[in-house]
């Protein structure tokens, strides 16, 4: 149904070598049929509502993720996300959390606790092609999600003329993108809301093959870091307010580095090699504004030796 944009940004080429999701929890601030409601929320859609577009996208690039559905009524006089989201969440392992319409900044503070529990935050950028810093009071002007633009497929990938830009964008998608009705016709389905479905549904499978390798899921400021060397630059060289860092695409999963993923945390004698406990002799630390590491441990988990003579270090 997808094929060409599929095989573009890699998605079937993961679905080939068997990654599709397993092992890891997804959850769209959207509620539709079929989808698990774990808080019992009523669910009222215009079917095809935008929640059974969004879903629909999530399903075919991650269908054995396990998938949650929250309805935070964004823009409404409600706590329903202080109130009942936020604490389940807290509660249960939820690896990747969505949201395609707008949301409000009154959760920031939740969400960087729970950032810091080690979720990943997935927002579109808008449709109203402004700066995102402008549209204030939403989602993706918070700093606190990847936010994705949208991109329209054609040969030359271009900015969609409505997708929203600026400093806080940090990747594109492309568009339109097909989805299945019930009765199985199939229609497009455009914008960033579009674009951010397809994103969340490829973390899940980069987080599926880091789980496997690892041990260990990405958490926010790691999951970016592998974006940004996935990408296929559009627009100026690096990041630009147009298209982020650019075209986020799935990398062949045997050029992915992942022999040594070390995890180091400030003060503790606690870390982690592939996502199995190691103890330090020595907790790094943070002198004069330098994080400080100790140099034998991480030179020689790189598989690096190092010799100590005469006052002198060598690593080699």
């Amino acid at each position: 149904m997808n094929k060409k944009i599929f095989d573009i940004l890699g998605i079937n080429r993961w679905h080939e070598l068997g990654y599709t999701g397993k092992g890891v929890t997804v959850a769209q601030l959207e509620l539709t049929e079929g989808i698990e409601n774990p808080l019992n929320i009523p669910i009222y859609e215009n079917y095809p509502s935008h929640s059974y577009k969004t879903w629909n996208i999530i399903k075919q690039i991650c269908p054995e993720a396990k998938m949650l559905g929250f309805e935070d009524a964004y823009n409404k006089n409600t706590n329903r996300f202080e109130e009942q989201i936020y604490p389940y969440l807290m509660k249960n392992d939820v690896q990747l959390l969505g949201a395609s319409l707008g949301g409000n900044s009154r959760n920031t503070d939740l969400i960087k606790v729970l950032k810091n529990k080690g979720m990943i935050f997935v927002n579109s950028a808008g449709n109203s092609n402004k700066d995102i810093d402008s549209i204030g009071a939403k989602y993706a002007s918070s700093n606190e999600w990847i936010d994705v633009g949208a991109v329209n497929y054609t040969p030359n990938f271009k900015k969609a003329s409505y997708s929203n830009f600026g400093d806080d964008l940090e990747i594109v998608s492309l568009v339109p993108v097909y989805i299945e009705l019930r009765d199985g016709r199939k229609i497009p389905f455009g914008g960033t809301s579009a674009c951010q479905p397809i994103v969340l549904g490829m973390l899940a499978l980069v987080q599926e093959f880091f789980k496997e390798k690892t041990g260990k899921f990405l958490n926010q400021d790691q999951m970016l870091e592998f974006i940004k060397d996935n990408v296929r630059d559009l627009g100026e060289v690096g990041k630009d307010k147009y298209y982020g860092y650019g075209l986020f695409v799935l990398p062949e999963p045997d050029t992915i580095g992942v022999e040594n993923m070390i995890e180091l945390n400030i003060g503790s004698k606690t870390a982690y090699i592939n996502g199995k406990e190691i103890e330090l002799d020595i907790a790094p630390k943070i002198e004069n504004g330098r994080t400080l590491v100790p140099l034998r441990f991480v030179s020689e988990t790189l598989g690096k030796t190092v010799d100590y003579k005469d006052g002198n270090i060598k690593i080699h």
